[in-house]
């Protein structure tokens, strides 16, 4: 069995996701965009932690 480290990436704009073998190599990755919600409290804000 091969030994790979999962690595996840939530971030405000995209959701990532990225499979990284012991030798740094990347075996596999794939992102979708993620809908950001405007800050009700800062004019032009995103809220980062409400996502639709």
């Amino acid at each position: 069995m091969n030994k790979a480290i999962l690595i996840l990436d939530c971030g405000a704009t995209n959701v990532k996701a990225c499979i990284v073998d012991t030798s740094g190599h990347v075996v596999s990755s794939y992102s979708l965009p993620n809908n950001t919600v405007a800050d009700p409290y800062y004019h032009g804000g995103l809220h980062s932690c409400c996502w639709d």
